[in-house]
């Protein structure tokens, strides 16, 4: 009979897990709210050690350290045995049997993937043979010199060496992104910052660039808020697209264009633009050289600001803020006002003449 492995454990439900940087106090108070006895530590996305509740207990209480003010990384336990997702239930509990723990991460390569306790796993004692515990290799400074060595040759780690993107391995899927973005609420049935991170993580670069969730994401950071792990997901997003830039790939969005010849280079555009796509540059128009609007279209996220605030209606968006779609739109608005207003006009009117006429009934 196949036996049951931890990955089959984890994968399907979030990790919770503390910075070293948090204090203890906000790591205990986060393990009470989840009911965690035991969360593995990160630091700048790397697995760096656990913290218990006997680490707390032991190493803070007992000592009389104050917890708002100490640091995880200060008191946390840095010798820590790991499993891979291949490890069946009984290495995990013979593990633990030799160690006396009762939590143990499991590890995909150098990704922590979630963690397992005594209390997951249901195996017979007589089938837990004696391995040999694998513990987490070297301390947080060895890691780090450890990636300053390495050469970003995967798609991965080159999306982590830009600004933005480092935090792409502290995200384990849950999904709050997804259910939290305003995106969804406009159609796009296929945005899904999850399942990106996913595909990035597996190496699919070209799959990456040519998904329009690359393109879609404005920043507007409401994710943030709601996210367990508190990554900024438009900063992995950013980093992917400044790839996919680089690599000659370009925007799904049909962003602003200007009318090199109507621009007045007022600037007002560059002033109202939320994204900073659009900038005054020099160039050569018909015979002169002028200041003109450009746009960058990697930035731009053909929102119609610009296009609504242009006063010389040289910037616009084709199919949905050209300068014909705002000018029947005001038409149909004002059609619309029309009906509405007409009705309350003729009463209004009608009860003028009725109170003038009472008035000169009262005089005589």
């Amino acid at each position: 009979m196949e036996q049951k492995t931890v990955g089959q454990i984890v994968w399907s439900r979030p990790v919770y897990v503390v910075q070293d940087v948090d204090s203890v106090l906000d790591a205990t108070r986060y393990m009470t709210e989840y009911k965690a006895e035991a969360v593995p530590v990160l630091a700048e996305g790397e697995l760096v050690g656990m913290l218990s509740e006997r680490d707390v207990m032991t190493r803070v209480v007992a000592t009389g350290l104050d917890p708002a003010v100490t640091k995880v990384g200060t008191v946390m336990t840095t010798r820590v045995a790991v499993l891979g997702p291949d490890n069946t239930c009984a290495d995990a509990l013979s593990t633990m049997k030799q160690l006396s723990v009762r939590h143990l991460p499991v590890m995909a390569g150098a990704r922590l993937v979630g963690c397992v306790s005594l209390g997951d796993l249901t195996v017979p004692e007589a089938e837990a043979q004696n391995v040999e515990p694998v513990f987490l290799d070297g301390s947080l400074e060895s890691n780090r010199r450890r990636k300053m060595s390495e050469s970003p040759k995967v798609f991965a780690d080159r999306v982590r060496a830009v600004p933005g993107g480092e935090h792409l391995s502290m995200c384990y899927s849950c999904g709050t992104c997804v259910g939290t973005c305003p995106i969804q609420l406009t159609g796009e049935v296929t945005y899904n910052p999850r399942r990106l991170i996913l595909k990035t993580m597996l190496g699919l670069e070209e799959e990456v660039f040519e998904d329009r969730t690359t393109w879609l994401c404005s920043a507007c950071d409401l994710c943030y808020a709601a996210c367990p792990q508190q990554i900024h997901v438009s900063g992995v997003l950013s980093a992917v697209r400044d790839l996919a830039v680089q690599a000659g790939h370009t925007t799904v969005l049909q962003t602003a264009l200007v009318n090199e010849v109507t621009c007045a280079a007022c600037g007002l555009c560059t002033q109202v633009c939320p994204y900073e796509a659009i900038s005054l540059v020099e160039k050569r128009i018909m015979g002169q050289t002028r200041m003109l609007a450009s746009v960058d279209a990697s930035k731009c996220m053909a929102c119609g600001l610009c296009a609504a605030n242009c006063r010389s209606a040289s910037i616009e968006l084709p199919d949905r803020f050209s300068n014909e779609a705002v000018i029947d739109g005001l038409w149909q608005w004002m059609r619309d006002t029309e009906l509405v207003l007409l009705p309350a006009i003729a009463v209004k009117e009608w009860a003028e003449a009725a109170a003038s006429e009472a008035t000169s009934e009262a005089a005589k």
